[in-house]
């Protein structure tokens, strides 16, 4: 799934905090997107995303993730 289609994340100490706002087909996205590098090859934190579309709001919450590269 992509989350945000030109989304750039910016990394300061091995954490990371950003919300980007994007409009794609007559729908408006706030993508919340933070965490840290808990190593060199693995990052913990959480995503959420509020999508609004006439007058209706559709939100995941925040959802917690761990990924891991390799």
């Amino acid at each position: 799934t992509t989350i945000t289609s030109s989304a750039i994340w910016t990394v300061r100490s091995g954490k990371f905090a950003a919300r980007k706002k994007e409009v794609r087909a007559s729908t408006t996205y706030y993508t919340t997107f933070e965490g840290e590098f808990t190593s060199r090859s693995r990052a913990t934190g959480s995503i959420r995303q509020v999508a609004y579309r006439a007058g209706k709001r559709c939100d995941t919450y925040k959802v917690p993730f761990t990924a891991k590269r390799g």
